[in-house]
């Protein structure tokens, strides 16, 4: 019985420690993925204004929300990239358990990106005004 205790426990043991890894890991993935949603979300809703603007509500809310709540990953950068019309949040975490990972732990990197339209209010409404206008001139008649 000792025996294969000496052979079974081991393997038993690093089969749980690292199922408590991919948890650990799946968890850390989505909370990456949610904190981008939600910054992509916030920037969709400031008002149209110059990108200065919008970075500087960028840096605010990621000072305000974000701070060390990753359970084995590190957040390496959070970029906002704007162009005319979309907004790209992308984020970058590595890994961060010591003595655990005995090769290069580049290897071991969480990244996301998630991007949303910008629109244009102004121009949105000049077209659904036109739309409204032309539509008068072919409206049907009420059969009342």
């Amino acid at each position: 019985m000792t025996v294969e205790a000496t052979i079974l426990l081991p393997i038993v043991f690093f089969v749980i420690i690292l199922l408590i890894y991919i948890g650990f890991y799946m968890y850390d993935d989505c909370l990456i993925k949610q904190d981008n949603a939600r910054m992509i979300i916030r920037m969709g809703q400031i008002k149209w204004s110059d990108d200065n603007n919008i970075t500087k509500r960028f840096n605010e809310y990621e000072n305000e929300w974000y701070y060390d709540k990753y359970v084995t990953f590190s957040k390496d950068s959070r970029d906002l990239n704007i162009s005319l019309t979309k907004f790209v949040v992308s984020e970058k975490a590595h890994l961060n358990v010591p003595n655990i990972v005995p090769f290069d732990t580049n290897e071991w990197v969480i990244s996301d990106s998630i991007e949303s339209t910008r629109f244009e209010v102004v121009r949105i409404l000049r077209d659904l005004r036109k739309v409204e206008n032309n539509g008068r001139n072919y409206a049907l008649p009420d059969n009342g």
